[in-house]
């Protein structure tokens, strides 16, 4: 695994710098010899900060992830409150009294200190002699053997993040290569997939298309990257590029194919990106929403499964969009089972927060039909079941032509809703402006 997290090993990529993991573990081993060697020495000073010390020692480890210094800090806030820093009281007691064993561990450790201590520093001694000595393999393990330099990137699906990125590698070292690629715009490094997998040997170059593996490993534009290669054999960090920004153009509608997913952290469920899910009285045997199109990763289902229902469940998926680019087009499939619903309806919303406009496809309807109620506006729309159909949303127009001012954005959510117990699914294959 390569160094990633929020400490040392975020901190170099940023400035430049990456090393090799053996660099990170022998910082960690000798900060380790380090805040053992205070606690043993110094037990009446730091004996409150024992819980303190895995979170430094976290810091120079090569994969200090968020959680661990999470979790650790928890026990060692608890212990901070216990032994009264701050002090805090509730009607004159104590939240946290000090036990005895505060006392008990004091009075044994003040008998080991004289044998202790020197063994403690002697472990520091001996841990610095050997970093010292293997300075040279650190350096030597550090020391970039690879050029990296991005000369494009793009954004074939129109998702609004750099998904794809054209580099090209030379190898100066007198050692092959067979390079695995990581990009870091966050705190942690994703790894990319290459187009090839061919080993570069010494004094070559080669050029490289890469792919994000997901959509959360992708470069959203403005954000500053950096690409590292490492070798999939020794696993060893061989090359860094400098600092890049990425310049991806804001599309119309983000990921309109439905072709990049990735976990969607409100409600827990895979939805795709750039989208957001909602999930009205439905739980996950109830509705969800799936791929349409597995075999080719496009299009998005919006599933209601319900055996028993007393109130409105709805599957619904959100975007916001500029006004001006509203109106949109959608490649529709409805096929509803013997088991559907009567009264189920699907279509599009497009709202303000203040006033509504419905979009509703109906199979009995044979011409367009708009109704108004107070500050929500119902279009119906002509459709056929069991056959895809490109469907037409003039949202702009239409709401304009109630005479509603433009706003400069607008919540346009795909919807699919019941009352009644049934099974029914729409696919949509993709959307054009």
């Amino acid at each position: 695994m390569v160094p990633g997290g929020i400490g040392l090993s975020e901190i170099l990529p940023d400035t430049g710098v990456a090393i090799s993991p053996i660099v990170f573990t022998m910082l960690t081993t000798l900060v380790t010899s380090v805040c053992i060697s205070l606690y043993l020495l110094r037990y009446n000073r730091l004996n409150g900060f024992l819980w303190a010390f895995p979170i430094i020692i976290l810091f120079f480890y090569s994969r200090s992830l968020p959680n661990y210094i999470l979790f650790w800090s928890l026990p060692y806030l608890f212990e901070w409150f216990k032994y009264g820093n701050p002090s805090l009281a509730v009607f004159g007691h104590r939240l946290f009294p000090a036990g005895v064993m505060k006392y008990s561990a004091r009075n044994m450790l003040g008998l080991l200190n004289g044998r202790v201590g020197p063994i403690a520093l002697l472990t520091v001694v001996l841990s610095t002699v050997v970093i010292g000595t293997a300075g040279a393999y650190a350096v030597q393990v550090s020391k970039p053997r690879l050029d990296v330099k991005v000369i494009g990137m793009g954004d074939l699906d129109r998702v609004g993040v750099a998904t794809s990125l054209s580099v090209t590698v030379s190898n100066y070292g007198s050692e092959s290569v067979s390079p695995r690629f990581f990009v870091k715009w966050f705190f942690l490094w994703d790894l990319w997939s290459a187009n090839s997998t061919s080993v570069l040997l010494p004094s070559s170059t080669q050029s490289y298309e890469l792919t994000a593996t997901d959509a959360l490993a992708a470069v959203p534009s403005g954000s500053s990257f950096r690409v590292a290669v490492y070798d999939s054999a020794s696993g060893e960090f061989r090359g860094l590029s400098k600092s890049y920004v990425s310049q991806i153009g804001r599309p119309e509608i983000a990921n309109p194919d439905f072709r990049w997913w990735t976990l969607d952290f409100g409600t827990g469920r895979l939805a795709p990106f750039d989208w957001k899910p909602s999930f009205v009285n439905v739980d996950r045997s109830e509705g969800g929403i799936g791929i349409a199109d597995t075999q080719g990763s496009t299009g998005v289902e919006l599933i209601l499964n319900s055996t028993r229902r007393q109130s409105l469940g709805e599957v619904s998926l959100l975007q916001q969009l500029y006004f001006n680019e509203t109106n949109l087009k959608a490649r529709v499939y409805a096929s509803p089972s013997a088991y559907a619903p009567n009264n189920f309806a699907f279509g599009l919303e497009a709202t303000d927060h203040v006033k509504s406009l419905y979009f509703v496809l109906s199979p009995v309807a044979t011409a367009r039909a708009v109704s108004t109620s107070g500050s929500n506006t119902t279009v119906i729309l002509p459709f056929s079941y069991s056959s895809w159909q490109s469907v037409s949303f003039d949202i702009e127009n239409s709401w304009l032509s109630q005479g509603w001012n433009a706003p400069a954005r607008l919540n346009v959510s795909f919807f699919l809703r019941s009352s009644e117990a049934g099974q029914v699914s729409v696919d949509i294959e993709h959307l054009t402006h």
